[in-house]
């Protein structure tokens, strides 16, 4: 974590959230980051405002509510900006997820600027099975961080703004939005279909998305 941290320390951009400090227990092998607060949340608080069972519990003043279409794309513009920056700071972020987005204002986002330490490598074939659909496969399978894994990470943040389903299924724990995203990714599925009402997608939005997404993940799938 340490050199993950020491890299993130020298990184400034207006979507990137800027690393205050790093804690670390010497007696144990707990620390933790610090980081400003986000006071509307993450994005994941955000996704999951419709659905009060799995809403988590938070800190925040007012509960998350539902992102329009509107705010979920500029949210992602916002995400797609960091990234870029990342990668031409020869950064790759390695564990972009929408509990990592951040959110300030319902328009304004940013990402935790921490770095990830590449998985060990190699995994089981049961530890494989168990990422799969969370987790870009290559990554899972080699431990190496490349710009590519950020897309796929990317591509699964695209499919969650615009369905609104979770990654995995919490009642068994099995991959859900790739699995149930299967038909869309392959446009055999219309995109409306999966559109999540809360969104207010356009058909038009949500086509695009579903393109964005198919393009991002295809080779990794």
């Amino acid at each position: 974590m340490e050199s993950s941290v020491a890299r993130s320390s020298f990184l400034r951009h207006p979507q990137l959230l800027p690393l205050l400090g790093l804690s670390v227990q010497p007696s144990s092998d707990c620390s933790c980051i610090l980081l400003p607060f986000a006071s509307c949340g993450s994005l994941e608080d955000h996704l999951l405002a419709q659905d009060p069972v799995a809403r988590p519990s938070s800190l925040l003043s007012l509960p998350p509510l539902p992102l329009s279409s509107t705010a979920r794309l500029r949210i992602l513009a916002q995400v797609s900006e960091a990234l870029r920056f990342l990668h031409s700071a020869g950064c790759v972020h390695g564990s972009l997820s929408s509990s990592s987005v951040l959110l300030s204002s319902s328009s304004s986002s940013s990402i935790s600027s921490k770095l990830v330490e590449p998985i060990p490598s190699p995994l089981s074939i049961l530890e494989q099975q168990r990422l799969r659909g969370v987790v870009d496969p290559v990554l899972a399978l080699t431990g190496t961080l490349e710009e590519e894994n950020d897309a796929f990470d990317l591509g699964l943040l695209l499919l969650r703004c615009l369905t609104g389903l979770a990654l995995v299924d919490s009642s068994s724990t099995e991959p859900l939005l790739l699995d149930r995203c299967g038909d869309l990714l392959a446009g055999r599925e219309k995109a409306t279909l999966l559109a999540d009402p809360q969104g207010g997608w356009r058909e038009e939005e949500a086509e695009e998305m579903a393109k964005m997404a198919a393009a991002l993940t295809s080779s990794r799938r």
